[in-house]
């Protein structure tokens, strides 16, 4: 459990972030206003180092990523101290530039952080409560009303690394969960995780086309970034006081982002409409600000060291097939948001299809899960389920259902339990007569019953 105090000190990444590439020249369509004279296709190349090179981090060194983080806060904080000295402006160029590094180097390690060590309330808070306030912060900083000046965003960073490493030093340095190894013999969900990662590749399509959009309204950058944590904040009122998981929105989230694609061109015959477009299409970042919770919710199924850095890969994946689409769609907008459109639709389809495992995945603690499983190989899902009306079943009986509620196919399940999948389907046809269900949405009705 992370304290709110610590959360809030976590969140001023985001705004960091989003300034350090506000002020950086052209990034991202935006005019940058920094007076340093910053040059565009060295700030990308420092983008892709920055990713590759903390998914390589990731992979190869998961438990030292703390350090990392503190390593890392701590560089960018000297060097953006460097940058009030009387230095030449090479220096300060070179200043800017690691400062830049390594502050696209630490966003992975953000998603890591998330997935590996908090607790799904921390994770909820800081996604709905936390992250919003960064996002107002984003808001202001890059609004068109009164322009914030380099300076100001110059000391806002000394005090967000100051808070960052508050942060990185309080969480416990050398504490990471147990990952799974080779010789393990656990059976991973492939067809559920590859959903999965497909439902974050293209939710972050819709973030990075919502932001395009924003940025051809005016003021459209500032009403995106609040929209968003409007939103998120609302996410985080159904859950404290009605008891409704964030993930059960997110279909609703991807329909108004869809939404707002529709009406972009529509805006070009009804000026009226102005900024409603960048307000609905806001709707897919705060959607997609969730993707840690379905972090956890994967590494706990089968704790992996790959699983942060294949999500962070797909970030920088879509930032570049995002690019790409923009380019070859440049002269028809039209048919642009036919296609993000279509993309909406794809993932409010794909995510109905996950959502009943995912919110079982928060409903049975699967952390407790993960942890029992490595250590004993025995199954705290099947205790719960046995709870459940579920104890007329045989030992095995309950393995399966809960390998199914896990979101394992026939194929994984005949590996995991050594059956040939002929003997699973008819494991499955007996456990649903004895449960009297006749699909797998009844089975999560009936494993949810308290």
């Amino acid at each position: 459990e992370i304290p709110l105090r610590m959360l809030l000190c976590f969140s001023l990444f985001v705004t960091w972030q989003m300034g350090i590439i506000f002020f950086s020249s052209n990034t991202l369509s935006i005019g940058g206003r920094t007076p340093l004279p910053i040059d565009v296709d060295s700030t990308t190349l420092l983008v892709v180092a920055g990713y590759l090179l903390s998914i390589l981090f990731m992979l190869a060194f998961p438990r030292k990523i703390v350090w990392a983080e503190r390593i890392s806060a701590a560089i960018a904080l000297a060097a953006i101290l460097g940058l009030f000295l009387p230095t030449s402006p090479q220096t300060q160029v070179l200043l800017f530039y690691i400062h830049y590094f390594f502050c696209i180097f630490m966003i992975g390690f953000e998603t890591a952080l998330m997935v590996n060590l908090f607790s799904e309330k921390s994770t909820i808070l800081h996604l709905t409560l936390m992250y919003p306030f960064a996002e107002f912060l984003v808001a202001i900083l890059q609004n068109e009303w009164f322009p914030i000046p380099f300076s100001v965003f110059h000391i806002f960073s000394i005090i967000a690394l100051i808070s960052l490493l508050i942060f990185f030093f309080w969480l416990p340095g050398s504490e990471w969960p147990i990952l799974v190894q080779k010789n393990d013999s656990f059976t991973r969900p492939k067809k559920f995780f590859s959903k999965i990662y497909l439902l974050l590749f293209l939710g972050g399509l819709l973030t990075l086309f919502g932001n395009s959009i924003a940025e051809t309204i005016p003021h459209g950058v500032s009403i995106y970034y609040a929209s968003a944590a409007i939103m998120a904040l609302v996410l985080f009122f159904l859950w404290k006081y009605r008891s409704i998981h964030p993930l059960t929105c997110c279909p609703y989230l991807v329909g108004l982002s869809a939404l707002g694609f529709l009406l972009i061109p529509v805006s070009q015959y009804f000026p009226a409409i102005g900024t409603l477009p960048a307000i609905l299409a806001a709707a897919g970042m705060a959607m997609l600000s969730l993707y840690a919770l379905m972090g956890i919710a994967i590494m706990n199924r089968y704790p992996s060291r790959t699983i942060t850095p294949v999500i962070v890969f797909l970030a920088f994946l879509t930032v570049l097939i995002h690019t790409a689409m923009l380019e070859a769609f440049r002269d028809s907008e039209t048919l642009l948001c036919i296609l993000y459109f279509s993309i909406a639709v794809a993932v409010a389809l794909l995510y109905f299809v996950l959502q009943p495992h995912l919110i079982y995945a928060f409903h049975t603690h699967p952390k407790e899960t993960a942890e029992k499983a490595m250590e004993t190989h025995s199954s705290v899902v099947a205790e719960a389920l046995e709870e459940n009306s579920f104890d007329k079943l045989s030992p095995q009986e309950l393995r399966l259902a809960e390998l199914i509620l896990q979101g394992y196919t026939n194929s994984e399940i005949a590996e995991e339990m050594n059956l040939t999948v002929g003997t699973v389907k008819g494991y499955r046809k007996n456990l649903y007569s004895k449960l009297q269900i006749h699909s797998k949405k009844e089975l999560f009705e009936l494993a949810q019953k308290k």
